[in-house]
């Protein structure tokens, strides 16, 4: 799993490890995060600097890396919202309801009627929402009664 090129800075890292100079890794790992291949130029370069042929074949055919930043956000968020989601249940599920809400407003605003599968299937997460909500408020109320 080390080997496993999962963002931005894990194809850098290799290529300094393998001996490659700063702007030449930087050159590789923009070319690598945009998806546009690499050029003969570039791989004959990796081979000099005795890239590993695996590494320089998964370079090629990668169409987008995130940068390491934008993992641990999404990450971060992602554990934010599920303690939120355990500790108030029911404001969760409003202010998500609330959310898909604005969206759809958005979205009506920006595109007029050009995208009604869109706010449907947003209109039908909403609904869901809502039955979450409900079923959360049920489960809060009854072991009271």
């Amino acid at each position: 799993i080390k080997d496993v090129i999962a963002v931005r800075e894990d194809v850098y890292n290799k290529l300094l490890q393998c001996g490659m100079n700063r702007f030449d890794a930087i050159v590789v790992m923009n070319q690598v995060r945009k998806g546009g291949g690499l050029s003969e130029e570039l791989c004959s370069s990796l081979r000099e600097n005795h890239v590993p042929d695996y590494f320089i074949e998964s370079c090629s055919i990668i169409k987008y890396l995130f940068p390491y930043s934008h993992v641990a956000e999404y990450s971060y968020v992602a554990f934010c919202l599920a303690w939120f989601k355990q500790q108030d249940v029911m404001k969760y599920y409003e202010i998500w309801c609330m959310y898909i809400e604005k969206r759809i407003e958005r979205i009506k605003q920006e595109y007029g009627d050009r995208h009604p599968d869109m706010i449907e299937m947003l209109q039908e997460e909403e609904e869901q929402f809502r039955k979450e909500l409900h079923k959360a408020d049920t489960e809060t109320i009854l072991p009271f009664i």
